[in-house]
């Protein structure tokens, strides 16, 4: 275990996780194909600038990382065989085992397009820092170093204010750092044209929000597929039948021609991870996948990925206020003030 202590903020505030809802967020969802899924991701979010200064002292404020630690909410294991079979994602149908079940998902990904070198990252952060400028400058993030190997599931988080979502938006190739070098899948994102990041975004990356952002005028099919159609028609084409299966695999056979509307909120979220996963990315980055659901759903989404990560080794990056899924990643890493504070290798 490696743990890196760092000054804290002279005014933390807990988290704004800490009171969990399974209501609809208040924010707009987008109406119809007008609004497209590209302005829903390029919406970054600015902290508060007294949230993420940091103190004016040199001095290592020991208690910071104790401080930010008690307002992570998390929930007591279920000890239950019988409660913790009917969280599993996946269904079995007839005779067929769970394990089959299960070889079955792996059998679907074993031609996929994307295979990166095992033994280079499929992200890394070398030095980065970002700032917002306006009348007053903030810095947000400070010298962030990290890197994501293939088949990772990595877990980050943070109070409300610590960065996490600035440093998703640059992982993501929707911002970029104002110092430091990005790189994914070995390219230099600062080397890019605006087009050249867009067509890394749409080959290379997957991302789940913690709202579903489904189009409600198509059906879970066609939502699942949307990255594939904007690869192209026949690269659609090229996975339905894949995508089908996988929509069988978790349960929602019979709801492929349902609208989102007519789905549950686990439902929902579920689609949203095949849609993430459907362009066959190197990588997913998860922002808060559990946090508009009950801890039932949120058991079983948070399965699904890991399911899907350990199945089809594409690497997982998971924001998260919860301790209990955080703990169950392969690494876990902590963000403080912008900056990072542990960096925990779990299994």
């Amino acid at each position: 275990m490696s743990k890196i202590k760092s000054k804290s903020s002279k005014n933390p505030r807990p988290s704004d996780k800490s009171d969990r809802s399974n209501s609809v967020p208040s924010a707009a969802q987008p109406s119809a194909l007008a609004e497209s899924l590209e302005d829903i991701l390029e919406q970054v979010e600015i902290p508060d600038a007294k949230d993420t200064t940091p103190p004016s002292t040199p001095e290592i404020q020991a208690d910071a990382l104790a401080f930010h630690k008690q307002h992570f909410w998390t929930r007591k294991p279920l000890e239950n065989p019988e409660s913790k079979a009917a969280l599993s994602p996946f269904v079995s149908n007839g005779d067929q085992s769970m394990e089959a079940v299960k070889k079955k998902l792996a059998t679907l990904w074993q031609e996929t397009s994307n295979r990166p070198n095992p033994n280079q990252p499929v992200l890394e952060l070398r030095g980065v820092n970002k700032s917002f400028f306006g009348e007053v400058t903030t810095q947000v993030l400070f010298d962030i170093n990290l890197r994501v190997m293939p088949g990772e599931f990595v877990a980050i988080v943070g109070a409300s204010g610590s960065g996490k979502t600035t440093l998703l938006n640059l992982m993501g190739l929707l911002d970029t750092p104002t110092s430091g070098e990005v790189f994914l899948g070995g390219k230099d994102a600062a080397s890019l044209s605006e087009d050249e990041r867009a067509i890394m975004r749409r080959d290379f990356l997957g991302f789940i929000f913690q709202f579903h952002y489904l189009l409600p005028e198509y059906n879970v099919l066609e939502n699942v597929l949307i990255p594939c159609r904007l690869r192209g028609r026949s690269f659609e084409e090229a996975n339905r039948h894949r995508m089908t299966e996988l929509l069988g695999l978790i349960g929602l056979k019979e709801r492929i021609a349902h609208r989102p509307s007519q789905l549950s909120g686990g439902q929902q979220q579920r689609v949203a991870i095949l849609r993430a996963l459907a362009n066959d990315p190197v990588l997913v980055l998860a922002d808060e996948p559990t946090g508009n659901l009950d801890s039932k759903s949120g058991e079983i989404v948070f399965n699904l990925m890991r399911e899907l990560n350990l199945t089809t080794q594409k690497a997982f990056l998971m924001v998260t206020h919860d301790t209990y899924f955080a703990e169950r990643a392969d690494r876990l890493i902590r963000l403080v003030d912008g900056r990072v504070v542990e960096d925990t290798r779990i299994r």
